[in-house]
C-alpha cells in the first residue's frame, strides 16, 4: 500500500508539502512548496507523472513546485497498482 500525505503547513511556520511512502517517514519522497497554504478556500492538487518520475504540487491551478527524479515503488507500477 502506498501512503500519500498532503499538509498545508509543515511544522509551525513551514511550507505546504506532499509526500508519499511505502513504509515509514524514513522512506518518504517529498515535494515541498516555497510557502504555506494561504488562508481561505483553495484548490490543491498533486500531479504524478510516474513514467518521467515527476511530481507537481499545484495551488489554485498553478504549479507551485515540481520534483524531478521522484522515487516510485517499482513493484506497484509493475502490477498496475500505481499510475504507469
Amino acid at each position: 500500500m502506498i501512503n500519500l500525505f498532503l499538509t498545508p503547513q509543515a511544522g509551525i511556520t513551514g511550507p505546504m508539502r506532499f509526500a508519499m511512502t511505502l513504509n515509514t517517514w524514513l522512506d518518504e519522497d517529498q515535494s515541498t512548496a516555497s510557502s504555506a497554504l494561504p488562508t481561505g478556500w483553495h484548490h490543491v492538487a498533486v500531479m504524478i507523472d510516474a513514467g518521467n518520475k515527476i511530481d507537481s504540487l499545484c495551488l489554485d491551478g498553478r504549479i507551485v513546485t515540481t520534483k524531478t527524479a521522484a522515487r516510485y515503488p517499482l513493484h506497484h507500477q509493475q502490477h498496475g497498482q500505481y499510475p504507469p
